[in-house]
């Protein structure tokens, strides 16, 4: 998978895509590995390539979200303040990864402020699928 063929990504201007692949690197994480926990600093922003991780919520009630599709993102509290994870993420398999820094991420999005809002657009998507869509099979799938 190309970087831009990631959906947060597509269709954003070639040079913002140019400086993103400059600090993307692609890493392979071990089944069982841990990739943050709830309360760490949220360095990295992770793209899923192959594998499947588990995200996991603890509140009053245990949630997991699989990321299981090529292009998924997770670890997005790396692009937004105050930059704590809000979940832990275990690999369920060896995984391949996208890894971005955020602060880098960040900076680099500043200068392209309309594709930054298409990119933060799509962020607010995830955590609306994910959040959401949990609260709402709690609550009996009502709106």
């Amino acid at each position: 998978m190309l970087l831009k063929d990631v959906p947060l990504f597509k269709g954003i201007g070639p040079q913002l895509l140019t400086e993103i692949e400059e600090i993307c690197s692609e890493d392979t994480l071990p089944f069982g590995h841990i990739v943050f926990r709830k309360g760490d600093f949220a360095d990295f922003l992770y793209i899923l390539i192959e594998g499947e991780i588990d995200i996991t919520i603890r509140g009053l009630d245990r949630f997991h979200f699989p990321v299981d599709r090529e292009g998924q993102v997770f670890g997005w509290s790396a692009m937004v303040e105050p930059r704590r994870n809000r979940t832990r993420a275990e690999c369920q398999s060896r995984c391949s990864v996208y890894k971005i820094d955020g602060e880098s991420l960040k900076n680099i999005l500043e200068k392209y402020p309309l594709d930054a809002l298409k990119v933060m657009e799509r962020v607010a998507g995830v955590i609306a699928d994910r959040y959401i869509g949990k609260f709402s099979l709690r609550m009996g799938g009502a709106e």
